[in-house]
């Protein structure tokens, strides 16, 4: 295992981690499911779901807080209709008040 062109990542050559980027996760499930958890491919198979688990994680979070500020948006329009709503409605009623007289 040597890294490859500087980038910190390492290779795993043709062994059994080839391609394990590549495999979804229950194809990882599946190719460890008879393994013992000591083994050592088992335990990189876990950790490279982990890591998988953590990324979605962080896609969810980063989601959440795009939507969360879209929904503040929303209410400060919201909230600028209704003041301009009740203006114009204080408006007719004084421009009533003053034809009734």
């Amino acid at each position: 295992m040597t890294p490859e062109g500087g980038e910190g990542r390492v290779s795993m050559g043709s062994g059994p981690f080839a391609d394990l980027d590549k495999k979804t996760d229950q194809d990882l499930l599946d190719s460890v499911a008879s393994m013992n958890r000591d083994n050592p491919i088992a335990v990189h198979v876990e950790r490279v779901l982990q890591v998988r688990n953590a990324q979605r994680q962080v896609d969810a979070g980063v989601a959440l807080v795009r939507a969360t500020q879209n929904l503040a948006t929303a209410t400060w329009v919201l909230a600028g209709v209704t003041v301009f709503l009740l203006l114009t409605s204080l408006i007719q009623a004084y421009l009533a008040y003053e034809g009734v007289r």
